[in-house]
């Protein structure tokens, strides 16, 4: 295999990974449509758990996209040059 496919199957395993995180995150932010507890201190708590996952979405859509934008980059054969300079890597 070339480097180039190694380079694409690499990318494109990332991409499943990250894709099913989101998808686990997306199924446990959806059980998450309960009231919060009446307790505050647990409501503080479920609150910050919300805003952790929210982030964590957040970083992976980032993730996702920068994996999308390489393997833009490979097929159109400029994989190997710096994205600023356009010196070789």
């Amino acid at each position: 295999m070339s480097n180039k496919g190694r380079v694409v199957e690499q990318l494109t395993a990332m991409r499943k990974e990250v894709v099913d995180r989101q998808a686990k995150l997306a199924r446990h932010v959806e059980r998450r449509d309960e009231p919060l507890s009446a307790d505050s201190g647990e409501q503080a708590l479920e609150l910050e758990n919300q805003e952790t996952m929210v982030k964590l979405s957040q970083l992976m859509a980032e993730e996702l996209a920068a994996i999308e934008k390489a393997l833009v980059r490979v097929h159109a054969g400029v994989y190997e040059r710096c994205a600023i300079c356009s010196e070789l890597i």
